[in-house]
Formats: structure tokens, C-alpha cells, sequence
């Protein structure tokens, strides 16, 4: 594959080389991997609806507790966030397409002792949303740094966005919701500096839109969200938008019209780009704070294994290699250096 097919919509394309190291293996259909703060542990979340406790020095996995979960196409046990205060609340979220009733996306509130981790215990739902289709949900959650939860949806599913959801402010799907979980008497706030509050017509919940498949976000220093967006015929695309932001879809696919006429008036367009000729499905992922790759955008492609870091200054673009790997997500270790998961099972140290 030349690099040459690649298109970046700014800075450049480069190639170095990057190690997988396996940490743990026989975990299939990986979704998520977080730190548990206070614990020399990760938590990795896997489709089916189980959530595992991985010691980091030993690489040993140990079941945790799990949830009951639709599995099938992109559905399943898709997000957790550790609450702020979760050293003496022991409340985390989960995000999940529950297995009874409708389908649907909810996120879920649960308790734990935050020193013992004890089986964590369901309690009062946050948040639920129909969907449509079982593709495109989304489904990753993190707290900003301004403590808010922010949770992610795709625009329903099937393909080309039927719903036309992705530019209606009048529904949850293609969204990034940023809501206030403090106070656990009620199930959220809506924040009062959102973007659209006191607007008609549409859900004050909803912090950015135009999103096709926002799988995997990052939540930056500086309040801003970086997300990897799923395309569908041709382009695959790497965005960076705050409060208010308007990421195309679907008038556009990337940086490329999809729904003419397109205008790129009050569009937030994408920092980076690659089309189908290079992969299928964009993978976010996180930006380490240690090792050689800090302060780096890593991301990658779920279809051909190809990872990729992202200067975040210059816009510039490195090749990590093309790996055996389907990487579904990236997490952080305590120690803030990388790793990728490979939905076939294993977690890798990225080196």
C-alpha cells in the first residue's frame, strides 16, 4: 500500500514501526479499557456483557461482575466512566444495550466499595434511548475535566442515515450529550452553559452533533472532544470540536459531500482524513502521557490493522504498522503509557 493514497487534510504522513507486547490474552470481543482509579488495575469491558479486573504487573484477568447485554451486530456492553468522586462514592456508569425490553442504548449508574471492589450493584438508570437499528450506537462514555458525563451516539444505524438524525437537534442520535450525573436523587441535570439551552425544538442535553459513529472520543485538557467517526462509502475521519459543534454528517462524509448541496458554513470539519482505500473503520483512541508516543493521538483502523499516531500541533500523521490485529480500542495504564485491544482477545502494550 502506498502512502501516497493516503489524504490528510493537514501536516504529513510518516512511517515508523510499533511493538505489541500481549499483557493479557483470552478476553474476546474487547470494547473498552479504563484505569480503576486508586487500583494498580485495569477494567476491560467486553461485548457479551463481562467486565474483568486486570492486574498490570501479572497480566492476570479476573471476572468482576456482568451485566445482561444484546450482542448482536454493534451492540452490547459498549462504555464505562469512573465517577469523579469515585474514591468515596464508588459510583460508576455503565453503557449498554440492555438484553430485556426494546432495543435500546441506556447508561446506568452502579455501586462499589471503591477499596474492596466488591461486585459493583446496579442502581437507578441515567439515561435511555430507542434505537432504531442495531448498528451506529456509539456508546463510549468518559467525565470531562469539567466533571460533566458526556455520552456517545451514532445515528441509529442501517446506512446514510435514513433518520436523517445526524443534522436533527431534535433527537439524541448523532450526538455527544454532556450531562450533570453529581446528585444521585435524580438521574441527571441538564448543564445550564450547554449549547443549546433555551433553544426550541431541540434536546438541551446534546454538546456537539453531525456524527455518523462516534465508537471511540477522547475528552482533551482543554475541554474539547477528539473523535474518531466511523465514514460510510469513502472516508474515514479524525475530528476536534467543543461546545456547539457541528461535525457534518451527513451532508458531509469527512471532507468530502455526501448530501449535497454542502456547505462548510458552521461545519466543523475533520483535522485528518483517510479514505477506504486505506481502511474501513476508524478505531479512536487516546493520547499517552508517558512513553515514546506522549502527548500523541493514537487511533487506528479496525479492518486492517493499521495503526497510526497524530500530532496534535502540526497536524502531522505517523504510520505505527500494519498489525494482525482487529483493534477495537485503546486504553491508558496507570503509568499513562498505551495500549490497543484486539477484538480477537488479547490487550497489547503498544511500545
Amino acid at each position: 500500500m502506498s502512502l501516497g493514497a493516503l489524504w490528510l487534510v493537514s501536516g504529513c504522513w510518516a512511517a515508523s514501526g510499533a511493538t505489541l507486547e500481549a499483557l493479557v490474552t483470552d478476553l474476546p470481543q474487547i470494547t473498552e479499557v479504563k484505569v480503576i482509579p486508586g487500583h494498580p488495575q485495569l477494567v476491560v469491558l467486553t461485548k457479551t456483557g463481562g467486565v474483568h479486573r486486570v492486574d498490570v504487573a501479572t497480566g492476570k484477568a479476573s471476572p468482576w461482575f456482568e451485566v445482561p447485554v444484546r450482542s448482536s451486530s454493534e451492540m452490547g456492553l459498549l462504555g464505562i466512566a469512573f465517577a469523579p468522586d469515585f474514591a468515596t462514592s464508588g459510583a460508576l456508569y455503565l453503557s449498554t444495550n440492555p438484553a430485556d425490553g426494546e432495543r435500546r442504548s441506556e447508561v446506568r449508574r452502579f455501586i462499589t466499595d471503591p477499596g474492596a471492589l466488591t461486585s459493583p450493584k446496579p442502581g437507578s438508570e441515567v439515561l435511555t434511548l430507542s434505537q432504531p437499528y442495531g448498528n451506529h450506537d456509539g456508546g463510549q462514555i468518559h467525565f470531562g475535566p469539567d466533571g460533566m458525563l458526556y455520552v456517545a451516539f451514532g445515528d441509529g444505524g442501517s446506512a446514510n442515515d435514513p433518520l436523517g438524525a445526524g443534522q436533527d437537534r431534535a433527537t439524541w442520535l448523532g450526538t455527544l450529550l454532556r450531562i450533570d450525573v453529581s446528585d444521585p436523587a435524580v438521574p441527571y441535570r441538564v448543564p445550564p452553559d450547554n449549547p443549546l439551552v433555551g433553544t426550541e425544538g431541540v434536546k438541551p442535553e446534546i454538546w456537539a452533533w453531525g456524527l455518523r459513529n462516534p465508537w471511540r472520543f477522547l475528552l482533551l485538557p482543554d475541554g474539547r472532544a477528539i473523535i474518531g467517526d466511523v465514514g460510510q462509502n469513502e472516508v474515514e475521519e479524525v475530528t476536534i470540536g467543543g461546545a456547539g459543534a457541528n461535525h457534518g454528517w451527513k451532508m458531509w462524509e469527512g471532507d468530502r459531500c455526501f448530501a449535497a448541496p454542502c456547505s462548510r458554513e458552521g461545519m466543523t470539519m475533520p483535522v485528518h482524513t483517510y479514505t477506504h482505500a486505506v481502511g474501513q473503520s476508524i478505531t479512536g483512541g487516546v493520547i499517552p502521557t508517558a512513553g515514546p508516543y506522549a502527548g500523541r493521538y493514537l487511533f487506528g483502523d479496525f479492518t486492517t490493522g493499521k495503526l497510526w499516531s497524530l500530532d496534535l500541533a502540526s497536524g502531522d500523521v505517523a504510520s505505527l504498522g500494519d498489525h494482525d490485529i482487529t483493534p477495537s480500542t485503546f486504553g491508558l495504564l496507570p503509568d499513562g503509557s498505551p495500549v490497543v485491544a484486539d477484538f480477537q482477545g488479547t490487550l497489547y502494550r503498544l511500545r
